[in-house]
């Protein structure tokens, strides 16, 4: 069974947030919310809860009768586990204290009633506070926590535990604290002579790399300073959203270092513009760039674009500089042609966000079922955003609402996909014996669900190694090298989606 760190970390969110999404919070987003849920179902996630962790507010207490109240409610659970808690100077530290143990709200009145005990070193026996130790220094502090300023009696120590015990040092102990000081210093020392040992190890590496290049390469110009650029968008959103990228990256930082080149990332963060992308690349020296997962229309990627230094895009198409696609065309093609032989006729489609992807995606669409002879009315292509699963599941609905409904619905991605099988499944409806879906992209959470997406992966292996083979050769060889186009072929992913309609 996953935890709430697996589930986290699998959606790229805090664990608080996980915990806010899956006990009904309102102070996140539907979209987050619904993205964690349907992780969470997919990792078989069961949330236990505890009645030491259950928060009962005044106005659910005021609904108890006083037998629910005494028996077995929170509030008796409560008095049991503070029967040896220590005094305290006000009700409000009380609270606090009870909030912080136990998470369960309380009355004043009810607070009061708890029982006491005497603490284990009374204010009496204490020469000086805690913040008045936090003023005094090292040598200070040696002399304060001599065993005269300081005295336990032999009753108070039965009320120790173990761990209590072993701090309450002695004389010869305190007297060595010095000694151990100095050895945890000499350990800091030491730590941090290695970690330069690493980075003067990885720095050396990098300079063998780039010397090997250069003694490899008979025409490369000893004036480069072999760092190449990535201008990308930052994206707070989970994992699964920064998945394709993730991807592409891995593979062209790998083929980059491969020839000699180091990898500078320049994230988008609408905070830090403090200059250009073309200014950052002109100080730190970057030979040339690749554009991907960005506005490719924001003024600063324009300025790039249009400037001497040699640039390759991702995903988008410019006049001078080449760039390196997934075949979407080919991509819907193939996923319409598997889910036309299986029976399907009324088959929808909602797409992303305007951009040249959507563009190619949603003319192969069109294409490909005017060649099949199959018509497409208007309200079976619905625009949505990428991955907005709200969105999706607002546009599953509409569609399911028509008096002739589709048998057959595809997504822009795949997370939009998991969304909406995770929304079918709460209201019953069966995939794919009652509605057929297919998502796009591969990503990892398309096996994660139960069934499986039915899908398309994209080659990202191939884009990233393509996008650092064609921008080395702009900067090495940029007479030689054409100004085109570069598709990578995706593939079908076969998943439990995609059934056969009624009928058919």
């Amino acid at each position: 069974m996953a935890t709430l760190r697996e589930i986290a970390k699998e959606c790229g969110v805090s664990m608080s947030t996980v915990s806010k999404a899956l006990n009904g919070y309102t102070d996140i987003s539907e979209s987050t919310r619904e993205r964690i849920l349907a992780v969470a179902e997919s990792m078989n996630y069961l949330q236990a809860i505890s009645p030491q962790r259950v928060r009962v507010s005044a106005s659910e207490r005021s609904q108890l009768s006083p037998s629910e109240i005494k028996d077995g409610s929170p509030l008796e659970e409560l008095n049991e586990a503070l029967s040896e808690k220590v005094n305290f100077s006000s009700v409000e530290q009380k609270k606090d204290a009870l909030s912080e143990d136990l998470n369960v709200g309380l009355s004043e009145q009810e607070f009061l009633s708890l029982p006491e005990r005497k603490p284990l070193v009374s204010s009496e026996k204490m020469s000086i506070d805690s913040s008045e130790r936090e003023r005094l220094s090292p040598l200070e502090m040696e002399d304060e926590s001599s065993p005269e300023k300081v005295s336990i009696d032999s009753s108070e120590r039965e009320q120790l535990s173990p761990l209590e015990t072993e701090v309450e040092s002695s004389p010869e102990e305190v007297n060595n604290d010095s000694s151990k000081k100095e050895q945890m210093t000499k350990k800091e020392q030491m730590t941090k002579k290695e970690q330069m040992t690493k980075k003067e190890q990885m720095t050396k590496k990098k300079q063998l790399a780039k010397k090997k290049h250069m003694d490899s390469s008979k025409k490369a110009d000893p004036k480069l300073s072999y760092n190449l650029g990535v201008i990308f968008h930052n994206s707070q959103e989970g994992r699964f959203e920064q998945e394709f990228l993730t991807s592409v990256l891995k593979s062209f930082k790998e083929e980059a270092r491969r020839k000699g080149y180091d990898i500078i990332l320049l994230p988008y963060h609408p905070d830090l513009k403090k200059e250009t992308y073309l200014e950052y690349c002109q100080k730190k020296e970057i030979d040339g760039a690749v554009v991907t997962c960005t506005d490719f229309k924001d003024p600063q990627v324009l300025e790039l674009i249009m400037s001497d230094i040699p640039v390759v895009t991702i995903d988008h198409v410019f006049d001078n500089c080449p760039a390196v696609l997934s075949d979407n065309i080919a991509g819907i093609h193939i996923l319409l042609d598997r889910i036309i032989s299986r029976g399907h006729e009324r088959i929808a489609y909602i797409h992303g966000e305007y951009s040249s992807v959507t563009r190619n995606r949603l003319s192969s669409f069109y294409r490909t079922m005017s060649e099949r002879g199959l018509e497409v009315p208007r309200e079976y292509v619905i625009a949505s955003a990428y991955h907005d699963v709200q969105a999706a599941v607002k546009a599953t609905e509409t569609l399911l609402a028509l008096p002739e409904p589709p048998t057959c619905i595809i997504y822009a991605d795949d997370l939009c996909c998991a969304g909406v099988l995770r929304h079918l499944r709460r209201k019953q409806i069966r995939v794919p014996e009652d509605i057929s879906l297919a998502g796009y992209d591969g990503l990892t959470i398309a096996s994660l669900t139960n069934p499986e997406i039915t899908t398309i992966r994209q080659d990202t292996g191939k884009i990233g190694r393509t996008a650092a083979q064609q921008l080395i050769s702009l900067i090495e060889k940029p007479e030689t090298t054409i100004i085109e186009r570069y598709k990578a072929a995706p593939s079908f992913v076969e998943g439990e989606t995609l059934g056969v309609p009624e009928g058919a």
